[in-house]
């Protein structure tokens, strides 16, 4: 496997674990993948509710800023389907892509199912594959079902 293949599988395993429970979240949330100590992390995700809520949440170490990444929800009509626009929620927007450009690094959306990489080196958009641990989709399935159980 070549060293740039392994940047990106890094990379996009990360992503996949940061974004796995936001895929199908009803609200957008926006979060940072940096490097520290050779590891890929992710910071917590920030709501996007209100676009102030975002500004100067994010604290990492300088020059450690491997990408962005966030989530596309899925917008219903009145009447319970998917409006027209839904169509669209696994592309990337204009902004998405102006600030990837800006910020130098990889913007990474998911979309329900979806898990869609942009690289602003090169301008290609690409579905991504990536590895999502067992025990995180069993601690999720075990959330999802205690929240059911709640309400």
């Amino acid at each position: 496997m070549s060293e740039e293949r392994k940047d990106w599988r890094a990379l996009d395993d990360a992503a996949a674990r940061a974004l796995f429970a936001l895929a199908f979240e009803p609200v957008e949330h926006i979060g940072l993948l940096y490097e520290q100590d050779g590891q890929i992390l992710a910071t917590p995700t920030r709501s996007m509710r209100n676009e102030s809520e975002t500004r100067g949440a994010f604290s990492i170490p300088t020059g450690s800023l491997r990408a962005i990444f966030h989530n596309h929800p899925s917008k219903k009509s009145r009447r319970g389907n998917l409006s027209g626009s839904d169509r669209h929620r696994s592309e990337f927007s204009f902004d998405d892509i102006r600030q990837a450009q800006k910020l130098g690094v990889p913007s990474y959306i998911a979309a329900g199912p979806k898990l869609r990489r942009y690289d602003p080196a090169t301008g290609q958009i690409e579905d991504v594959l990536a590895e999502i641990p067992v025990e995180l989709i069993r601690d999720y399935i075990h959330r999802r079902l205690f929240e059911g159980r709640n309400e």
